[in-house]
């Protein structure tokens, strides 16, 4: 089989917020740049971020996505907007979680249980639309003007959060965060969470 020249090459990136497009911008070929971004672990975890640049081919979006699928992978199409959609979602979801339990609203351990009670059981099997759509769009729209207004639109990273970083709080590698990590308690964490993904993939195989 002939090898294919540099000009025939696809450059991927695993960045989780640089701009493709702006990426694409420094190379000759910016038809050939596209996001591939893995969410972790990447082992494990099925969803690759297609990322498409302003200037990504088409044909290039079709063999990146040919050449996940061949690696077991399920690839979805997202534009290049910082954080794709991934990162935007959970950073929507952490800003209203942190503006809640900084102002007294609710706790952490209540805030972690809703999502993990609540959430949890529903999300993997209608995701947010599906889930939305079983309510109804007109309900939606109701709670959507009553509760937007209230909602947390902070531009920065919350207060609580910096002070709990410059205090040196940054979570399970310095034992305190929003929780206590005592010894071996994140580590089991990370195993519980490993032995979950094993678990999906598992299904997937077999469905």
């Amino acid at each position: 089989m002939e090898a294919s020249s540099s000009a025939d090459a696809i450059l991927a990136s695993n960045t989780s917020s640089l701009s493709l497009t702006k990426i694409a911008s420094e190379t000759k070929n910016p038809s050939r740049v596209i996001g591939t971004h893995y969410l972790n672990p990447p082992h494990l975890v099925r969803i690759v971020e297609v990322v498409l640049g302003t200037r990504t081919s088409p044909e290039i979006a079709d063999r990146v996505f040919k050449i996940l699928k061949e690696c077991g992978k399920k690839p979805v199409l997202v534009k290049d907007v910082p954080g794709f959609v991934h990162n935007r979602l959970i950073c929507a979801l952490m800003r209203e979680a942190i503006h809640m339990a900084s102002n007294d609203i609710a706790s952490v351990e209540a805030i972690d249980t809703i999502v993990k009670e609540a959430f949890g059981p529903r999300f993997p099997l209608v995701g947010i639309f599906g889930l939305e759509d079983n309510v109804g769009l007109d309900v939606l729209r109701d709670v959507s003007n009553q509760v937007f207004p209230s909602l947390d639109n902070s531009d920065r990273s919350s207060s609580w959060l910096v002070e709990k970083i410059n205090n040196g709080n940054l979570g399970a590698k310095t034992g305190k965060g929003f929780y206590e990590w005592p010894d071996g308690s994140a580590m089991k964490m990370r195993q519980q969470l490993t032995q979950r993904f094993v678990d999906i993939l598992k299904s997937a195989k077999q469905s």
